[in-house]
């Protein structure tokens, strides 16, 4: 029924508890758009605190929208596995995908179009540097949020191939125009 959430980006939030897998591949998929500038969130399974391992997907702390996943402690010398692209431009939706496949690699779609990749060094568990926070929407840190819309969130604990994202993209992108 084109149902979606609004938040406000002032402290709206929704908090799923943990649902990525420590190890091993995911991906993350997140219906959205924009309504305003500024903000931080997206979709944030991370701790709040340096070194953020875990994962992100939408606007962190810089002000750029990205994929960001880490399980090493030396997040601050790049050792975790980062893409960043094109901040969204308000009031469209977008359907963007994070894939994270064999520790050591990431994936970016954007409407059912591979965006970006890269790899580097493997991530291991994610939860090896401390605690990460629950799985937030709309929300980073439990402090700061994003003004948007949010009509589907999906987490899957594999690593969805091409096909398969395009093929969510094509049975939802009519649900959100």
């Amino acid at each position: 029924n084109k149902g979606y959430f609004d938040f406000d980006g002032s402290d709206d939030k929704a908090d799923c508890g943990s649902v990525t897998p420590d190890t091993g591949d995911f991906t993350i998929e997140f219906v959205y758009q924009l309504t305003g500038n500024g903000g931080r969130g997206g979709l944030f399974e991370r701790k709040a605190g340096s070194p953020y391992n875990g994962f992100g997907l939408g606007q962190g702390g810089s002000g750029h929208w990205g994929f960001t996943v880490s399980g090493t402690s030396n997040f601050s010398a790049g050792s975790y596995l980062n893409l960043t692209w094109t901040y969204r431009t308000l009031n469209t939706w977008y359907h963007d995908v994070g894939v994270y496949s064999v520790g050591n690699s990431v994936l970016i779609y954007r409407n059912g179009s591979l965006v970006s990749s890269t790899s580097g060094i493997s991530q291991g568990n994610l939860s090896t540097q401390g605690t990460r926070t629950n799985f937030l929407i709309a929300n980073r840190d439990n402090s700061t949020s994003l003004p948007c819309k949010v009509g589907l969130v999906r987490v899957y604990n594999t690593a969805l191939s091409a096909a398969e994202i395009l093929q969510n993209y094509n049975a939802t992108k009519a649900r959100f125009t």
